[in-house]
């Protein structure tokens, strides 16, 4: 048995921790029962784990993750939370995938969700990996991967209606080095979107997004600096992805961002 661990400060509108990136905010009184005070338990599978959790009414939330199966492979998994209990819903994995995973997700209505992560090809490539939920049934959506990548990755992903999303995740470049990557979807189709990388790096991921608008999105992740982890934020004003400055915590020795949440395009908060 799993838990979801989820703590919201009551009265702290649209600030989530990362847990409940793409979710309005419930207080602890609110939070699905049964069981502690900060949590809720949930029927994860045997060697499975959930990633992540949107919920958009008490009465309603949809977590993701992955589970092994009895073969040794990584399966994705997704579970919905009705009054009173947690139940798997079945979801698919590529054909011919040798383990797939679902890293985050963000929901626009009850009916309307988008997973992302990543799975293993047949041929042992990782993978980008998107699937959408319509309210009964969960489907693969077709991504695309950066040319001449070597593996590619997406680890966040938040909407702002049905036809507008924004992943975020890393890929390895064939030249070496591991860089940002960002896709939006339009509502019929993902797209590979530049994003820019710190200069002097070989190692840059972006690990979560927080999107307000169409054309107000933040995201968070790192980048090695001379060997030590520093902190990195990306802002895409509707055209294209910029750096935006973060602060280090002084004397620290390494810094990551794990996690965003805005409640404009002016507030953000990263941890």
């Amino acid at each position: 048995v799993g838990a979801l661990l989820i703590w919201v400060p009551a009265g702290a509108a649209g600030v989530h921790e990362r847990a409940l990136l793409s979710s309005p905010v419930l207080s602890p009184s609110t939070l699905p029962a049964p069981a502690v005070v900060d949590g809720f338990q949930a029927p994860v599978p045997a060697n499975g784990s959930l990633n992540h959790v949107a919920c958009r009414t008490a009465a309603n939330c949809i977590a993701v993750g992955e589970y092994v199966n009895s073969a040794g492979v990584d399966m994705t998994l997704a579970e919905a939370w009705k009054p009173n209990a947690w139940k798997v819903v079945p979801t698919p994995n590529p054909v011919g995938s040798r383990g797939s995973v679902l890293s985050s997700l963000s929901c626009v209505s009850v009916s309307n969700c988008t997973a992302v992560g990543h799975y293993t090809s047949g041929t042992g490539v990782q993978l980008t990996l998107a699937e959408a939920w319509n309210g009964t049934t969960w489907k693969v959506v077709l991504t695309p991967n950066p040319a001449g990548a070597l593996l590619s990755v997406l680890y966040g992903v938040s909407c702002t209606s049905a036809s507008n999303c924004s992943a975020v995740g890393g890929y390895e470049k064939n030249t070496g080095g591991f860089v940002t990557l960002a896709e939006a979807w339009n509502g019929t189709a993902w797209k590979v979107i530049p994003t820019p990388n710190p200069g002097g790096s070989t190692s840059i991921e972006l690990g979560s997004v927080f999107c307000t608008a169409a054309s107000a999105c933040d995201a968070v992740g790192y980048f090695i600096n001379l060997g030590a982890y520093v902190t990195l934020a990306e802002t895409w004003n509707g055209t294209a992805w910029k750096l935006a400055p973060t602060a280090t915590p002084s004397g620290a020795e390494e810094s990551v961002l794990d996690g965003v949440a805005c409640v404009s395009v002016s507030n953000c908060v990263g941890v």
